[in-house]
């Protein structure tokens, strides 16, 4: 039972059937659906445009007693045989049409006596199953103590063949298929219909049941959505870029500008244009999967699930997916994987099968800049890559190697365009803490450690995993300075803490001592809290559930690492308190892009950021090491005041920056 046959299986497994047609006169009994190639249906009915006496028949009998010519006979002439093995009873195949779906089993039932053998997964019985798809098949024998399963495969395949399941599904004979039109080609895109199951119904001398509604594909671009005029018109405008470029690039989008929007949109439009479609998105979170799942949903895609199961499983999905549409069952599939499983060997020779059929959308791109992805990614026709920030920071060579990959950024869309149109406007406020004498000792202690490390590797591209170590030591010094947490005690006392709401902490991700020293701080004030971090992640219905009680106010605060960073959507979050003050600008962006987005369920004119940065001791000012620690922390500060719309006012952060650099002389310090 297969729901496809291609008489291409034959070449493939040639020696195995020559020794099968030599040693035995029993048939090999298929059934299948009613999609079958042309050149498939003209041999099996004996009206192909070769010679069956001439060709097939010479070509087979005159191999019969010699099971090595026989297999060189198979695979010369794979469609002669198929049409041989039917004219001669050999090969006996009935269509079976089902009442709703298709017929789609994968079992392969072997007997030999009282022996049985069945072959059960994802399998068909086509060239490609056999000699491309990644499958997956499980064995059970009756001399292995799965007789009993053995027998039921035998019986459902005998009920199946004397249409004994007339509830759901009628088998007819070839010949009767073919004299009835019930048969499509693979790539028809015509899916068998109830229709055609009554019909076979009544050629079999059964009565008519009610027919069930037929299924369609549905890609459609939501009618709610503005995108080629008015405020979103810089969606249009990706789109049309990405269009124009060959259907490759990157766009380069703030947070919140819709970047999956747009990217449905150009995936829409090139389905309509081909008419055979796999969307693949690739994301960085399951947040992200959850997230990018129900979008799809939205332009009346049907996504497979990668939430569950194992990742093995996912790639035989994908294949299956990828076969409806070579067949013509479907004229769109959608999957949304992490880019984990993007990068198993197993999935990308699998697409790679299929270039022209699959649009590879990769959220959150930059983060595929690494080894394990551009030392061999997919050759693919078609490529979308997204990101606010696709340059990789210290890594060149990754960025360079990605743009190659995936093609040139062909549309820009940063925070300055986006904040007053798809973003709030944020107040930005910078609260100084200063390093204790302890943390300011480690910290020039690891700075003379570093310096000779630079000095022996000759740049920063050679550095050693050591002194990897020590940067991300004395990185952590300053994220979990020991006055953060104090200061923002001190804050958040000076606010009424019953109205609290919709508040967002972030913390060093480097270790999870400060994350708990601020959920103690927080029960200690009596405020209602959770914490998310990767570990709540991989529990999506508990997470569900976190955000809902958020949204509803009665949670007050998410406490965070750096799982927020990307693919976590909560509008509602109106203030931010950053005491992780990394160094990467790319996180910048992230966590500003995910305080500023538009809100419709609650009232949100603007968003407040507050900024915790660390500066030494203040009997330590005019050390190089303080200067170096100063400048470090002002140059993420001065990026996020750019846009702040209190930048330049009398409390603003401008001037308490220019200030601290006038105050530690941070011009000209490398």
């Amino acid at each position: 039972m297969a729901g496809y046959f291609g008489g291409g299986v034959l070449r493939d497994l040639a020696p195995g059937l020559a020794s099968y047609i030599v040693r035995t006169g029993a048939p090999i009994r298929l059934l299948v659906s009613p999609v079958l190639s042309e050149e498939d249906q003209a041999a099996l009915r004996g009206g192909s445009s070769h010679d069956l006496e001439g060709l097939a028949v010479s070509a087979i009998e005159a191999a019969l007693t010699d099971e090595v010519a026989l297999t060189s006979a198979l695979a010369q002439h794979t469609r002669q045989c198929l049409a041989y093995l039917a004219k001669v009873g050999r090969l006996e195949l009935r269509v079976v049409l089902m009442k709703t779906g298709i017929f789609h089993p994968k079992q392969w039932t072997f007997m030999d006596g009282e022996d049985i053998a069945v072959l059960s997964g994802s399998a068909n019985f086509s060239h490609r199953a056999v000699a491309s798809n990644v499958e997956k098949l499980h064995l059970q024998s009756t001399w292995s103590g799965d007789g009993e399963d053995c027998l039921e495969a035998v019986e459902v395949f005998r009920q199946y063949w004397e249409n004994k399941f007339l509830d759901h599904a009628v088998s007819v004979s070839f010949d009767r298929a073919v004299a009835e039109n019930l048969l499509q080609p693979y790539d028809s895109g015509i899916v068998p219909s109830p229709e055609d199951y009554e019909k076979a119904r009544t050629l079999e001398g059964y009565p008519t049941v009610v027919a069930a509604e037929k299924s369609v594909d549905s890609f459609f671009i939501p009618t709610s959505l503005r995108w080629e005029d008015g405020p979103y018109a810089h969606q249009g405008e990706a789109v049309h870029r990405w269009e124009n470029a060959g259907r490759r690039g990157v766009l380069c989008m703030a947070t919140g500008a819709g970047k999956t929007i747009s990217a449905l949109i150009a995936a829409q439009r090139l389905w309509k244009e081909k008419g055979s479609l796999l969307v693949l998105a690739a994301v960085p979170t399951l947040p992200l999967v959850a997230q990018w799942t129900e979008e799809m949903r939205e332009f009346g895609l049907k996504p497979y699930n990668t939430l569950r199961g194992a990742g093995d499983d996912h790639i035989t999905h994908i294949a299956e997916q990828l076969e409806y549409l070579e067949f013509g069952v479907s004229s769109v599939e959608a999957t949304v994987v992490t880019h984990d499983l993007l990068k198993r060997p197993q999935l990308q020779a699998l697409l790679e099968q299929h270039q022209s059929r699959v649009l590879l959308i990769a959220d959150e791109m930059h983060n595929l800049g690494t080894q394990a992805f551009i030392s061999n990614p997919p050759e693919l026709e078609y490529k979308l890559g997204l990101s606010a920030t696709p340059e990789r920071q210290y890594d060149g060579a990754g960025t360079s190697a990605l743009l190659e990959y995936f093609g040139e950024v062909v549309f820009e869309f940063g925070l300055r365009e986006a904040i007053g149109l798809c973003l709030v406007p944020y107040q930005y406020e910078l609260h100084p803490v200063r390093l204790s004498d302890e943390e300011n000792l480690e910290y020039v202690e690891l700075s003379a450690k570093i310096r000779q490390a630079y000095a022996r590797s000759g740049g920063a591209d050679d550095l050693d995993a050591a002194t990897q170590r020590l940067l991300e030591k004395r990185r952590l010094i300053l994220e979990s300075a020991s006055g953060k947490v104090s200061e923002l005690e001190r804050l958040l006392s000076q606010q009424s803490l019953k109205d609290l709401r919709y508040t967002l902490i972030y913390c060093t991700d480097k270790n999870g001592a400060q994350l708990r020293e601020v959920n103690a701080m927080l029960r200690r004030l009596g405020i209602r809290f959770h914490q998310v971090t990767s570990e709540e992640t991989q529990k999506p219905a508990t997470l569900e559930r976190t955000v809902a009680a958020f949204r509803s106010g009665s949670i007050q605060c998410l406490t965070a690492m750096r799982v927020l960073d990307e693919g976590f959507n909560i509008p509602e979050i109106a203030t931010a308190y950053v005491l992780a003050s990394t160094t990467v600008r790319r996180q910048w962006v992230q966590r500003r892009g995910r305080v500023l987005r538009l809100s419709r369920s609650t009232t949100k004119p603007f968003a407040t950021i507050h900024d915790l940065i660390v500066l030494p001791p203040d009997d330590v000012i005019g050390d190089p090491d303080a200067r170096r620690l100063v400048k470090a922390e002002l140059e993420r500060a001065d990026e996020f005041a750019k846009l702040a719309a209190n930048r330049d006012r009398a409390d603003g952060p401008a001037g308490l920056i220019q200030d601290l650099e006038s105050e530690y002389v941070v011009w000209g310090v490398r």
